[in-house]
């Protein structure tokens, strides 16, 4: 199975896109020795729509691992997922490959926590039952729990409503982000108590036995949670989706302001203190020496894109001028930025920072469109 839904369409429609993916991936491989759905979709949690004419659309991604010796030109790669994201008929198709010889090896993260004890195997023999790691979920590294607090700051920037008069499509869309932040902030909570799990509806039950007595997250994971198991096409109004971004952008900064302390041992006193903490930690200035060093702009990038984006939300969220300077004073370090001096209005800027944000790249260039058929 691959989602809640107990309908044959469904499955079928899924279940023909695999066979799609797995033909592709043998032909562009000389030799593979597994293939794993991995991600919503792996675990039976994959978010789909059903049009009223019956046609099945799946959202977000396929996720799939390729369990290979071969390696594969990028190019190659991305011309594959291209292709295959057209095929199937989807927003994006992510494809990577790990060596055989690795899989006992694998750095303990949580998407490859979720590779070994949540996937679907889909073609070949199931190494991960012979050779996967001996983790525990109450043992997920704290860092993974900082990753998604920075990675969907994206979500919650690209779901800004602002004063835009947005179409049904675009108040779709902006939701559907608006439950990523959700799902990200909540899933940290958990990791930092030792409570992760795979699943998105385990998930949302364990939370709100742990947070039982802040009813309003927990109302906004229940929300985000049933979206993404079950989505529906008007999920909500303009106006309800302002207000809906207020309490998420809130509630996404707050768990920042208590959980990346706790990640660094130290008491929250001021942004500034922070921020600067976080950007001249062990990981921080690691990433400084690499970019130096070996030219991999991207990993300093990452780092200057976190901050330039929280500053954002900050400003989106109080209005206060100084946090849109700090924003993109950080933002102007990135290397693949063309932004300079120029003035832009704050959607002019959003969108600037969508387009250089690799995170959110490929969804902002799908559009608006919700079914591809």
């Amino acid at each position: 199975m691959f989602t809640v839904y107990q309908d044959s369409v469904v499955e079928k429609k899924i279940g023909e896109d695999m066979d799609r993916v797995i033909d592709s991936i043998l032909l562009t491989f000389n030799k593979v020795d597994a293939i794993y759905l991995t991600g919503g979709f792996g675990r039976g949690e994959g978010s789909i729509l059903l049009s009223k004419d019956g046609i099945c659309q799946p959202l977000n991604d396929y996720d799939l691992v390729v369990i290979t010796e071969n390696s594969c030109d990028e190019r190659i790669l991305n011309s594959l997922r291209t292709r295959l994201a057209v095929e199937c008929g989807i927003r994006q198709v992510d494809i990577s490959t790990i060596n055989p010889k690795k899989i006992r090896h694998l750095n303990f993260t949580m998407s490859n926590f979720d590779l070994v004890y949540a996937s679907q195997s889909i073609y070949g023999r199931d190494l991960l039952i012979e050779e996967k790691p001996n983790w525990k979920p109450e043992e997920m590294p704290l860092k993974e729990g900082v990753v998604p607090l920075f990675l969907f700051l994206s979500a919650l920037i690209q779901s800004y409503p602002g004063e835009r008069n947005l179409n049904e499509n675009q108040i779709f869309w902006s939701y559907q982000q608006l439950s990523k932040s959700i799902l990200g902030w909540s899933t940290a909570m958990l990791i930092f108590d030792g409570l992760y799990k795979p699943s998105y509806s385990e998930r949302s039950i364990i939370f709100k036995e742990k947070f039982s007595k802040d009813k309003e997250l927990c109302k906004l994971v229940d929300l985000a949670t049933n979206f993404k198991l079950r989505p529906s096409l008007n999920p909500c109004t303009l106006f309800e989706l302002n207000e809906l971004w207020s309490l998420t952008a809130s509630s996404h900064i707050d768990a920042i302001k208590k959980l990346i302390p706790r990640y660094y041992n130290t008491r929250f006193k001021d942004w500034e203190n922070l921020i600067t903490r976080h950007r001249y930690s062990m990981n921080g200035i690691s990433k400084a020496i690499i970019s130096k060093i070996f030219r991999k702009h991207h990993y300093y990038d990452c780092l200057n894109m976190d901050i330039s984006k929280l500053y954002l939300c900050f400003f989106l969220i109080e209005k206060q001028k100084e946090q849109l300077v700090n924003s993109k004073r950080f933002f102007r370090k990135i290397s693949y930025s063309k932004h300079e001096n120029s003035i832009f209005d704050t959607n002019q800027y959003i969108k600037e920072l969508v387009t250089a944000d690799k995170n959110s790249q490929i969804f902002s260039e799908r559009g608006d469109d919700i079914f591809y058929v």
